[in-house]
């Protein structure tokens, strides 16, 4: 389990990552990052309803 110092020492990883970006990356990535999430979900619950759902490199 992580602790409390490994946590912050990850955040602080990921906030300078994400300051590294541009703005034009930054206001980008949330938006492909929800519809990739969408376009999984979708596979999903395909595969739910019975259907064959294909590999990640169709949906994606």
């Amino acid at each position: 389990m992580a602790t409390a110092v490994q946590r912050a020492t990850k955040a602080e990883q990921r906030a300078a990552w994400w300051a590294r970006l541009n703005d034009r990356q930054q206001s980008c990535l949330p938006v492909i990052y929800h519809a990739d999430q969408e376009a999984e979900g979708l596979s999903a619950s395909a595969w739910v309803n019975g259907e064959k759902a294909g590999p990640a490199t169709q949906w994606r």
